[in-house]
């Protein structure tokens, strides 16, 4: 396992290119009183995931973010795990969900926008949507979504 801090493009990229499985974190730093600006990703973290998902089709992008975030790879990469703000034993869980020791299943689905055009809140989720809906303008990502 090799690690890379995805600071230089290029340098996550050639490390894609040579590897089996890429895994890409990106956070979207978030607290209490604060509105974010938008629902993407800052820090060119978007432009990343693309290039390593576009080097090496078998990337698994794990967010850790507070709220939906736009997701314009999406048809790129092989899965997305949302780890919320994962909390002092995150790194333990995310671990054993992408090694599939966790046998455990979300039980509410979220649904997170494609692009960054506003998706229309359904005021009555549709029966059995679970814990509410998002029009079918946006793309649903499941706990772990796969092709």
């Amino acid at each position: 396992m090799k690690f890379d801090a995805g600071i230089d493009i290029a340098s996550a990229v050639a490390l894609a290119r040579a590897s089996q499985l890429a895994i890409v974190f990106a956070v979207q730093n978030a607290s209490e009183g604060e509105d974010l600006p938008n629902l993407s990703l800052s820090d060119n973290q978007d432009a990343l995931i693309e290039a390593v998902a576009t080097a090496n089709p078998h990337t698994i992008v794990v967010l850790e973010t507070g709220g939906p975030v736009t997701m314009p790879w999406i048809g790129k990469v092989g899965a997305v795990l949302e780890a919320w703000f994962p909390g002092i034993r995150g790194s333990e869980a995310i671990a054993n969900i992408l090694s599939a020791t966790s046998t455990r299943r979300a039980s509410c689905r979220s649904r997170f926008p494609a692009a960054k055009r506003i998706c229309r809140i359904q005021a009555e989720p549709p029966a059995g949507a679970g814990c509410g809906s998002i029009s079918r303008d946006c793309i649903r990502a499941v706990a772990l979504r796969s092709r």
